[in-house]
């Protein structure tokens, strides 16, 4: 009985702060892709409605709303979008769930006024939203499981609530929920845990996982500082100069390579 007890309260600062998160996330959540966030929509549409990567009916479909987002390239005779398409795989369970509602009829609110805003009725974007809340909790439990390495569970919690109060996250999950910050975030966070955890038990074999997702994780450079926030907010002195030198160069070398790598990813489907 006296285990079970404690363990729910080292269970407890988690519990706290996921609900300090969802509470703040309810309070801000808006289910309309606008803005930037209107490219990530189209290639959501694209992927999980259509079955494809071909923009040419979205082209057609937001061609109201197109302020960029989806471009023609006369070398290729293609729509293209210089916007990742990452987190579109990531949300195209939810979109199909709101795809069912929508054509039961269920969660249609005005429609008119969500098709002239992002070109699909409200249950195309609702379920999104609320797919993208639940990346962002699961963000902050990998954070916390992190920081839990290394520290006690109410540092740890603390630490974790920072990744999603002190950074533009809670934002980019509520307001401006389309973009690819928080399902990037989700990613990287669930790379740095296993990382970690290798590191404990193969230190090389660590290295090369943290260069291959430091190639591989160019969806969001933003997230991947985010993620990497919570890691660096909670870990105490190490225990060796070597122990601290290769955390930074890993977290430096993954973060570099992130950046260059999306760099060249753009400027190829650009060209």
């Amino acid at each position: 009985m006296q285990e079970k007890h404690i363990r729910w309260r080292e269970f407890l600062p988690l519990i706290i702060i996921l609900f300090i998160a969802a509470v703040a996330m309810i309070l801000c959540d808006r289910p309309l892709a606008r803005g930037d966030g209107l490219a990530y929509f189209i290639w959501l549409d694209s992927i999980a409605g259509d079955g494809d990567m071909d923009l040419s009916n979205q082209a057609q479909i937001f061609a109201h709303l197109n302020n960029g987002q989806v471009q023609w390239n006369e070398k290729t005779g293609k729509w293209i979008s210089l916007y990742p398409y990452g987190s579109a795989l990531l949300l195209a369970p939810a979109y199909w769930l709101g795809s069912l509602m929508d054509r039961i009829g269920w969660f249609s609110v005005n429609p008119e006024y969500f098709i002239n805003h992002q070109g699909r009725p409200l249950p195309y974007s609702l379920f999104p939203m609320f797919a993208i809340n639940i990346y962002a909790l699961g963000a902050i439990v990998l954070a916390y499981l992190c920081a839990r390495m290394y520290v006690p569970a109410l540092p740890a919690a603390v630490s974790a609530l920072f990744l999603f109060l002190g950074t533009p996250m809670l934002y980019y999950s509520s307001i401006e929920p389309f973009f690819s910050h928080v399902p990037a975030t989700f990613m990287v966070s669930f790379n740095d845990l296993f990382d970690i955890e290798m590191g404990r038990k193969a230190p090389i074999a660590s290295g090369y996982c943290g260069r291959y997702c430091g190639r591989n994780g160019y969806l969001n450079p933003l997230a991947n500082g985010l993620a990497d926030f919570a890691v660096c907010f909670s870990i105490p002195a190490p225990t060796s100069l070597v122990r601290l030198g290769s955390f930074c160069y890993w977290v430096m070398y993954n973060r570099l390579a992130s950046i260059l790598y999306m760099e060249m990813d753009v400027w190829t489907i650009s060209c």
